[in-house]
């Protein structure tokens, strides 16, 4: 299985710095990452892009706007790139690649794992599972001969305690597969919420990041 560790995987401002044998894998993550946000040739570093690829407006005047999301990105990874209609960014050395539509009135925020080729039934049955009853506000997913953790969002009403948790969750749920399957914040089981801890220093350290945005 290839998949992308935090150890061995790193955003900088030109890409990212990988050990080889994860390179095929990373490849692979990239080229989506240029289908789904934008070229590397309209990439720039934070403090160097005016954000005029996207709509500053608030969607129906509530929400984040795209520049306030922009500004969060940057305060959360100071080498983040913004390029197309989003960002890549690294969490705690996780690669996080996070889109918005203001048009469609939706954010995304998604994480690859590993290629999606090799994977069995009782993967597939742990991954719904999971999506059921410990991922919450994230989720498992494959796209692109791809498994990834996404987060997904409408624009409308969106806070940055909202968009930090989600991220928070994604990243989470991206280190958790094949151990817990879990996001970190809690596990719905038959009778409810049952005692999974919030992974509280991930969220709060975002938080305090990003505490004057």
């Amino acid at each position: 299985m290839e998949r992308v560790e935090a150890s061995k995987a790193k955003v900088t401002k030109s890409g990212l710095a990988v050990s080889g044998g994860v390179m095929g894998f990373v490849q692979r993550a990239l080229v989506c990452a240029m289908i789904l946000i934008g070229t590397a040739s309209a990439a720039a570093a934070c403090g160097a892009h005016d954000n005029s690829g996207h709509d500053a407006k608030r969607p129906n005047g509530s929400g984040m706007s795209a520049e306030r999301i922009g500004r969060l990105v940057c305060a959360l990874d100071p080498g983040a790139v913004a390029q197309g209609h989003g960002w890549r960014l690294s969490i705690e050395g996780q690669l996080v690649l996070l889109t918005i539509d203001v048009s469609a009135g939706r954010l995304r925020a998604m994480v690859p794992i590993r290629v999606a080729s090799g994977l069995d039934a009782p993967q597939r049955q742990r991954m719904l599972q999971a999506n059921f009853d410990a991922a919450l506000d994230a989720r498992y997913a494959i796209s692109d001969g791809l498994i990834w953790s996404l987060f997904v969002r409408p624009l409308d009403g969106l806070n940055k305690t909202q968009l930090v948790s989600g991220l928070a969750q994604v990243v989470t749920l991206a280190r958790s597969y094949g151990t817990s399957f879990s996001s970190g914040v809690l596990r719905l089981g038959r009778r409810g919420a049952e005692g999974s801890p919030p992974d509280a220093p991930l969220i709060e350290r975002l938080l305090q990041r990003g505490q004057d945005i």
